[in-house]
């Protein structure tokens, strides 16, 4: 009789063993579930060994004490993250608090703003995998028991919830904080990231003139752009808009996964600083709940995030990660989920890119808290959905001031910018797969023109340059061959959207099988499948058809009939490849404006090969210039001559200490939009020793009181959380398991009453290991004699700038903040 014939195993994921949730050791939750793996026993005596010498200080705590992992997408180089690593400090020091091992760990990214227009913008959505990636690595393979993620860019928010979703530990992710606005003297007005790409279109259609004085000395349009690009980013933080990193952070706080406020905390603010202190806290409460990500990353809690970018105006990149996480979760998520959401749901926020406001100005009347309060009381976002907390979403905005009677960002429901989401799938015959398009409703709701077809981004940034796209008559510009195969990468298309703004080109349309920016707006389509790479419509537009963008319909359509699609598709089959797309050889260093007009004659567009580069080449060999024959397009000018950039910096004025109660800390005086002393005027200030404290060692918080509430909207809203928190008062208990009765929380720590004062990042960290991080931050007794351990946190008499038991009534703007000072008397 012969052997039984081997059959190998299914391929399965990694099933890491872990103590049930629910065991007791001592009469208190074990919370070590995955580490005790390695550190129960002796089974493992290298890998203890090993984390001996990495820090774990004895033998009870080898045992005993679960192991927390901190994720920061850090590097330096960019705005967006280069403080995360310090909040990583911030946060390991309250986990240690805890009597818990903290063990920090870093990923990468891709800045978007440095790399976009360039072809360092092709990496740009691989990094969201490779976020994921890491964290899923390093908490699975180091045996993590609970992880805090802290993101800043674009795609590090989907990465770490999709790392999330797969490793499914408890979880929380702590964004890292939106940036401040800039200001530009010459411009006298705020301004952003965004603003920078939107004068380089200005720039060369002569829209960009100085506010005061317009053309003389030190006011030319060379002088605005210098005053934009050294202005525009005047700190830490992510792009300040509703971009895609505050639209991605403030949909997981609707989700659920992260404390209330995160995705509106400035980057460089006391709040953001309190955030990452009670970070231990709550991953402590995730670990005894048996709070894991899949619990949170439902399909009503997508819903909830679909809603709030909805109301805000968020990114059409937004779509993509949605699908992405959900998909990850095992999360059953469509972009037809996605249009019946936008159908139903009216568009609120007055934010950029399309508005005048920005997230610092969010945060001021309340934040994404206080929105979702309002969203919430009028039943457009699930209040009943689990949190990171252990309470339900609508439990955790109840402290939370309703949003200011006389605020202007955020319309009421009954007057809407849009009655409908700006977000809209399309289909039609240039994308049967679908396309996704921002509509604001500011830009109308429909568009009709002549394509103008260019095969790279980089073309139409030359025409651009060369102020070769015409005023008049519409145009729909087609940018094609920049899909996730033919960028490849799809690549984002900010460059040139925002220069078609800039330039005031009110009658273009642009429309690609890459992606946008969340800066991105105006009548914008993008994500058109099939890309043109693997054969689809695009790819045989043709100059001068007629195209027809319809948010009324939801249609992205040419005016071409049927047959003789088919038979453009036929013929585009039969060619080869262009050497524009797929040639794996490098680059010429040839001037970009040199080449950059050529347009391809769109019946020899071919369909791709299946390889279409060599492993490892990222390059490609731009075709030789093919001119039209009617010569609407000119040679190309050499790039304009530019002044060397001024390496200015930021001047900071530091208050005198009020009443020896509090000192302010300093404020960016050369980017503020308010009305400057003649002791101002020089914008340049020292270079510190001490890096900490020049980027981001100096900040003030900012009041989010509602003083101006109407009553009757609050009675309102709070009847309705009240009503919606007792409907749900026992929803938790059906889905995580309870904590035992006879657990202990450790006492909260108390203060001494020392005068009392804010601490910077650069106080924290000057001072490792890190063990008291409010030192000399105090308030007095109450009235009781008691000191009230719990005052630094967001409760409601905090928010308002209304402390009770605080003696002395200066100290009240240490709770509310400096926005008076900052921006002068209201």
């Amino acid at each position: 009789m012969s052997a039984p014939e081997h059959v190998p195993e299914e391929p399965r994921y990694i099933d890491f063993p872990s103590i049930p949730h629910g065991t007791l050791r001592d009469g208190k939750p074990v919370l070590n579930r995955w580490s005790a793996t390695l550190t129960k026993d002796h089974d493992f005596p290298g890998a203890q060994a090993m984390l001996y010498a990495a820090g774990v200080p004895n033998r009870e705590m080898m045992k005993t004490a679960p192991h927390v992992g901190i994720s920061t997408v850090w590097w330096e180089g960019n705005p967006c993250n280069m403080h995360l690593h310090d909040l990583g400090k911030v946060v390991k020091a309250s986990v240690i608090k805890q009597d818990m091992l903290a063990w920090q760990f870093n990923t990468i990214g891709v800045s978007d703003a440095i790399t976009m227009g360039g072809e360092g913008m092709r990496f740009s959505l691989q990094t969201r995998e490779v976020i994921a990636d890491s964290i899923e690595t390093v908490t699975c393979a180091q045996h993590h028991d609970a992880n805090i993620s802290i993101p800043g860019c674009d795609k590090n928010m989907p990465g770490v919830i999709m790392a999330a979703a797969r490793h499914n530990r408890p979880f929380l992710m702590i964004y890292g904080g939106t940036i401040k606005k800039g200001f530009s003297k010459l411009l006298n007005k705020p301004i952003n990231i965004s603003t920078c790409y939107e004068a380089s279109g200005a720039f060369t259609y002569d829209k960009l003139h100085a506010a005061v004085d317009p053309g003389t000395e030190g006011r030319t349009p060379s002088d605005v752009m210098d005053d934009i690009e050294q202005h525009a980013c005047p700190g830490a933080g992510g792009c300040g808009g509703m971009y895609t990193a505050n639209t991605m952070s403030t949909a997981i706080e609707a989700m659920g996964l992260c404390l209330p406020g995160s995705s509106s905390n400035p980057a460089e603010s006391p709040a953001k600083m309190r955030e990452c202190e009670k970070a231990a806290e709550t991953i402590k409460i995730c670990m005894e709940q048996n709070i894991t990500p899949r619990k949170l990353l439902t399909k009503e809690s997508f819903e909830n995030a679909l809603v709030l970018t909805m109301a805000l105006g968020g990114s059409t990149n937004g779509v993509l990660h949605f699908l992405a996480m959900a998909r990850t979760a095992e999360v059953e998520l469509t972009i037809d989920d996605i249009q019946r959401v936008s159908d139903k749901i009216p568009f609120l926020a007055d934010l950029a890119p399309s508005g005048e406001f920005y997230m610092e100005d969010l945060y001021d009347i309340g934040g994404t808290p206080s929105v979702l309060k309002y969203l919430v009381a009028a039943g457009l976002i699930n209040g009943a959905i689990p949190t990171v907390t252990g309470k339900t979403l609508a439990e955790n905005l109840v402290s939370f001031p309703s949003l200011p009677q006389d605020q202007v960002i955020i319309r009421p429901l009954s007057n809407p910018i849009k009655s409908s989401g700006h977000l809209q799938i399309l289909r039609g015959n240039i994308a049967p797969g679908g396309a996704v398009a921002k509509i604001t409703g500011k830009e109308g709701l429909e568009f009709t023109g002549a394509a103008r077809v260019f095969d790279k981004e980089s073309q139409l940034d030359a025409a651009l340059n060369a102020g070769a796209i015409p005023r008049g008559d519409n145009i729909v510009i087609i940018v094609r061959y920049e899909g996730p195969k033919g960028g490849p990468g799809m690549p984002e298309q900010l460059k040139a959207s925002a220069a078609i703004m800039g330039a005031g080109l009110t009658n273009v349309a642009l429309v690609t099988d890459g992606r946008y920016s969340g800066a991105s707006h105006g009548f914008i389509v993008g994500h058109v499948v099939p890309e043109a790479a693997v054969g689809g419509p695009i790819a045989v537009v043709r100059d001068g058809d007629m195209v027809t963008i319809s948010a009324k319909t939801n249609t992205l359509s040419m005016d071409v009939p049927a047959e003789e699609i088919a038979r453009r598709l036929t013929r585009t089959q039969s060619q080869n490849p262009p050497s524009a797309i797929y040639t794996p050889s490098p680059a010429p260093a040839h001037n970009l404006h040199s080449q950059s007009h050529a347009v391809s004659n769109p019946a020899s567009l071919p369909t791709p090969p299946s390889s279409v580069s060599e492993a490892g080449s990222h390059a490609y060999t731009p075709p030789d210039p093919q001119w039209r024959s009617d010569s609407q397009i000119p040679s190309p000018p050499a790039l304009n001559p530019r002044r060397p950039p001024v390496y200015q910096h930021h001047k900071y004025r530091r208050f005198s200490p009020m009443s020896g109660a509090v000192a302010a800390m300093g404020i960016c005086s050369s980017c503020l939009g308010r009305d400057r002393g003649s002791e101002e005027d020089d914008t340049s200030r020292l270079i510190f020793d001490d890096p900490l404290a020049n980027n981001y060692g100096s900040f003030t918080d900012q009041n989010v009181g509602a003083t101006h509430a109407d009553p009757q909207d609050v009675q309102r809203e709070s009847e309705a959380l009240q009503n919606i928190v007792a409907e749900t008062s026992n929803h938790l208990v059906d889905i995580f398991a309870t904590v035992p009765q006879n657990q202990q929380r450790p006492p909260a720590t108390t203060y001494d009453t020392q005068p009392a004062r804010f601490v910077t990042y650069g106080d924290l960290l000057g001072k490792p290991p890190f063990d008291n991080l409010y030192e000399n931050i105090s308030r007095p007794p109450t009235a009781d004699g008691k000191q009230d351990a719990d005052w630094l946190s967001d409760d409601e008499d905090e928010i308002s700038g209304k402390s009770p038991g605080l003696s002395k009534p200066d100290v009240g703007p240490l709770l509310g903040g400096f926005s008076d000072m900052e921006r002068g008397a209201k």
